[in-house]
């Protein structure tokens, strides 16, 4: 049997489901929960966007990796 994988947004979840179900598709529903508030999405998006504008304000993994400290 075939498998698909479809992005779906979040506000389109169930309807999918509902169609796909009356279509006569067997769904497996292992979707999860956000585990991050709306306010952490928020704060992840604007640092992914300001990432994106601004690339040379962040430092590159080995650089940061330089200046943890660990113990």
């Amino acid at each position: 049997m075939a498998q698909l994988t479809v992005p779906i947004p979040d506000n389109k979840i169930d309807f999918f489901i509902d169609l796909a179900n009356n279509l006569g598709f067997r769904i497996e529903n292992n979707l999860q929960k956000n585990v991050l508030t709306p306010r952490q999405i928020e704060l992840v998006e604007e640092a992914r966007k300001n990432i994106k504008d601004n690339p040379d304000s962040y430092l590159d993994w080995e650089e940061a990796r330089k200046t943890l400290h660990v113990g």
